[in-house]
């Protein structure tokens, strides 16, 4: 036997280290993408993000809150004033028809809510493309992240431009229809009003679920940055 060639035993231990290699440099790869795309924004810049982005959604929900109270109480303050009317008004109220009081006051309140709603729309469409923003290129979140912020954004502007409009032009145009055309009116309303709190539900989920989600990360790049022992 020739004594130069190699045993077959160590030919199978050669084999079996070159895949372990194989191996190590494959699994050795997945942490250096990882490290990558964390390391693609610093991580003090990514944590004054992260305090931005839920200072402003802590804004938005707020905001979500006040308009959801806004409407009731208003139409509420409206019949309020009929039934209690102050010293002022009293005389003016006694004297006129009750029905016809009743509808020039919650045409005004109609038009106060129009006005609220309006500058609602936009300033909830700018926090919305503000938090976008800030996540797309300022921070290291995911993708499930930034889709959730997409989609909160595209509701925003959904609600600002067709859902607020519409709900405006009804509110003007039902004072000055005849009865049978105003229900019509009341019905379209209240279709669209349900439409736009089911969209102000729907955001409340998703502010919640992406405030889970940047506390997620803010724990995943704390653990990532503590100096190993």
């Amino acid at each position: 036997m020739d004594s130069d060639q190699p045993a077959p035993s160590e030919t199978a231990s050669e084999g079996a280290s070159s895949a372990r290699r194989r191996r190590s440099r494959k699994t050795d790869d997945k942490p250096r993408e990882s490290s990558a795309l964390r390391d693609r924004i610093g991580h003090r810049t990514a944590a004054r993000t992260r305090r931005v982005v839920t200072f402003l959604l802590g804004i938005w929900c707020g905001g979500l809150l006040l308009v959801a109270l806004v409407a009731p109480s208003s139409f509420m303050a409206a019949d309020t004033v009929l039934s209690m009317p102050p010293p002022a008004l009293e005389t003016v109220v006694k004297n006129t028809n009750p029905d016809l009081a009743r509808e020039v006051l919650r045409y005004q309140v109609a038009e106060v809510n129009r006005v609220v709603f309006t500058i609602w729309g936009w300033l909830q469409g700018f926090v919305a493309l503000a938090v976008l923003l800030l996540l797309v290129f300022l921070s290291n979140v995911n993708r499930l992240t930034v889709g959730i912020a997409a989609a909160m954004t595209v509701l925003a502007g959904v609600m600002n431009f067709f859902l607020i409009p519409r709900i405006a032009v009804i509110t003007r145009t039902a004072a000055t229809m005849a009865k049978d055309k105003a229900t019509a009116g009341t019905d379209m309303f209240a279709i669209l009003h349900g439409g736009f709190a089911a969209f102000q539900l729907a955001l409340v989920v998703m502010i919640a679920a992406l405030l889970f989600l940047l506390f997620r990360s803010r724990r995943t790049s704390q653990d990532t940055t503590l100096p190993q022992r």
